[in-house]
């Protein structure tokens, strides 16, 4: 019996070696590509000039339980997917949503958090209804869903401006100085400028169906079911949650 203990507990340690060494990504360092103006999922630390945020945290905490180490890449968001897709980065994590036509070009992990979009404006608009955005100029994101969700808007017969702008403080910016009346963003985002600046208020004007963020990899990467892996981990044992609360409370 002794000799059969010592054999299963053998047989143990050498599963427990595998498991822990068998990642694709082991000693790796990857070129993750973000847009830092996205507070409080991605943006740049003032006192240290270093990113941070929950994608930042997320992603870093991906890389160590793969045996990876992250090197971040700041840029416009529309360049990341092109960016991905010559290999000047290894992975996105911006705050993306799988959208049906990134998905044709980019392998999306699973959605590691839901939001919905609100209208940022001033205290001196009374926006209720997308009826109430006519005349007015609408800011958006180049390339985000928010650019879609105003495109789309138009279609209908509604009848705005769009002022696209690769950067959301660059947006909010135009509508404290009065070149924009409103700016499309992710209810969690919002927060940051509300509590920032004053005579700013949100307008939800639209339906809370929550949209999902999700990490992008180059199509047909063999990371991507490990991703999914370490992602249910991460939501099982807690730490997706704890992210959540430091960032989004």
């Amino acid at each position: 019996m002794k000799k059969l203990m010592m054999a299963l507990m053998g047989m143990m340690a050498m599963v427990v070696m595998a498991a822990c060494g068998n990642s694709a990504a082991e000693g790796e360092t990857w070129r993750v590509g973000t847009s830092a103006d996205y507070y409080p999922f991605i943006f740049i630390d003032e006192d240290t000039n270093q990113i941070t945020g929950f994608d930042f945290e997320l992603i870093s905490e991906i890389a160590e339980r793969m045996g990876a180490t992250v090197e971040m890449v700041d840029m416009d968001f529309t360049g990341l997917i092109p960016a991905l897709q010559t290999g000047r980065i290894d992975v996105i994590i911006a705050g993306m949503t799988n959208r049906a036509d990134r998905a044709e070009v980019v392998d999306f992990t699973q959605v590691y958090h839901n939001s919905y979009e609100v209208a940022l404006t001033t205290v001196d608009h009374d926006i209720n209804s997308f009826e109430d955005l006519n005349g007015l100029t609408v800011g958006v994101q180049t390339g985000t869903i928010q650019e879609m969700a105003a495109e789309a808007l138009l279609e209908e017969g509604y009848d705005f401006t769009i002022m696209s702008m690769s950067r959301i403080p660059e947006l909010v910016q135009q509508v404290l100085n009065g070149r924009a009346d409103v700016v499309f963003m992710d209810a969690v985002v919002v927060g940051n400028y509300l509590n920032t600046f004053d005579g700013l208020q949100v307008a939800e004007i639209f339906e809370k169906d929550e949209e999902g963020s999700a990490i992008a990899l180059p199509l047909g990467s063999d990371k991507t079911e490990e991703f999914n892996a370490i992602l249910d981990e991460l939501r099982e044992d807690g730490t997706l949650q704890a992210l959540a609360d430091k960032w989004f409370n």
